[in-house]
């Protein structure tokens, strides 16, 4: 009887594990097959699989990049070469750590992406259409340099005559994940100057060239973002019997994760509060009346900001508690107030600095109060010291990476 039972148990157990493997063999497979989805012409792909589609960088990619890279070794592109993505490595470190998000950022994927030799573009065949127009020579074209960036932008080219029309600014609304997330821009008929193509556009353009931001205080642009744009941009040109050109997706989100990591490490925001010393609240209009009259200016949303000679914000100041600043500061009690200072978005950031520092000071002198850091803990000359070496230093890191601190590509990055 016992001798039974046993091997009745065992039997369960054989068939319990057989049904797992089973199981994971048929997970496996349905993994595979999503990724092989992945790497198929998005030609033949309509708007719905592409809209579904959620690419996992943590699975083994190599051997679909390889598989394709062989596909493609003996195919000559009907279409130009596009420029390889540039990647800069940092490897400095700068004092404290600092939050990448004023609220709260949670730590981007830094899956790694797979290196790919050749393009994973589709073979296109010259689609069949109406016939464009013919464009002035490529010499005379490129006398005028396109106002997008390649460093922070993933970069879609249209090298042929176009209109603004409905057509092209709801493709570009469909790529957009942002305000500032895409840009267009057309080069005027004759090689003439570039301009901005947005709604009201109307022109007719003998190029544009579409720009992805591939960088933000969310994170890095997906690959699949930018697969999405690029089969949005090739059905576009399809209908004007033409093609676009654009670089290796693959590479392209590389660089913006490479970009996103930069960011994160010198997105810095140096603050610090003027606080009542013995628990008396501070008098609102008292200070309204003291900032303003250093030169400070109300805003609507409940705070002073400190403006530079261009209009250039330098820094802020917000009630330390939850309610904002009334104007003139009429009717509220206050137990402190702090400071912030965004140094990649600040112009001059030491200039700034040293203000911000001054207006603490000041009104620290003024209501009685106290200059502390986030945690309560007193400012002193040291800590003061190492916040200025760190501005000092992120400066220079985003100066050599070609963004101007407090500039047009700085805004957006640290947006």
């Amino acid at each position: 009887m016992l001798g039974e039972l046993q091997w009745t148990l065992v039997g369960v157990v054989v068939l319990i594990l057989v049904a797992v493997l089973i199981y994971n063999r048929w997970q496996e497979r349905r993994a595979k097959d999503s990724i092989n989805k992945i790497f198929i012409s998005p030609t033949r792909l309509d708007d719905a699989a592409l809209a579904g589609t959620d690419l996992d960088l943590n699975q083994d990619l190599d051997l679909k990049v390889d598989e394709r890279a062989e596909d493609l070794a003996d195919i000559e592109p009907p279409w130009q070469t596009p420029r390889e993505a540039e990647f800069v490595q940092t490897e400095l470190s700068i004092g404290d750590e600092t939050p990448w998000s004023l609220e709260t950022h949670a730590e981007s994927p830094m899956a790694e992406l797979p290196h790919s030799e050749s393009l994973l573009s589709k073979d296109r065949a010259t689609p069949q259409g109406p016939v464009t127009p013919a464009a002035p020579p490529a010499e005379t074209l490129a006398k005028v340099a396109s106002p997008l960036n390649a460093d922070i932008e993933f970069i879609i080219r249209f090298p042929f005559r176009l209109t603004a029309d409905r057509a092209l600014a709801d493709m570009v609304d469909r790529m957009r994940s942002g305000p500032d997330s895409v840009r267009i821009v057309g080069q005027a008929e004759d090689g003439g100057e570039w301009q901005a193509i947005d709604h009201y556009s109307t022109a007719v353009y003998e190029r544009a060239e579409i720009g992805l931001l591939l960088a933000n205080r969310k994170g890095p642009t997906r690959q699949d973002a930018l697969q999405n744009a690029c089969l949005l941009a090739d059905r576009y040109a399809t209908s004007h019997g033409s093609a676009v050109d654009y670089t290796d997706v693959v590479l392209a989100a590389r660089q913006a994760i490479d970009l996103d990591r930069f960011c994160m490490e010198v997105d810095q925001l140096i603050d610090f509060s003027v606080v009542v010393p013995d628990g008396f609240p501070f008098s609102g209009e008292a200070l309204a009346r003291l900032v303003t009259e250093q030169g400070m200016q109300y805003q609507s949303s409940g705070g002073f900001v400190m403006k530079g000679e261009t209009g250039e914000t330098l820094f802020v100041l917000v009630n330390r508690e939850s309610a904002p600043f009334p104007a003139n500061g009429q009717g509220m009690r206050t137990h402190g107030v702090t400071l912030m200072l965004e140094v990649p978005r600040c112009k001059d950031g030491l200039y700034a600095f040293d203000r911000m520092i001054g207006l603490g000071d000041f009104l620290a002198d003024k209501l009685s109060g106290r200059v502390v850091d986030s945690q309560g803990r007193p400012i002193n000359t040291v800590r003061l010291q190492h916040d200025r070496a760190a501005l000092s230093e992120a400066c220079r890191r985003l100066n050599d990476r070609g963004i101007t601190p407090g500039g047009e590509q700085a805004q957006r990055l640290f947006a």
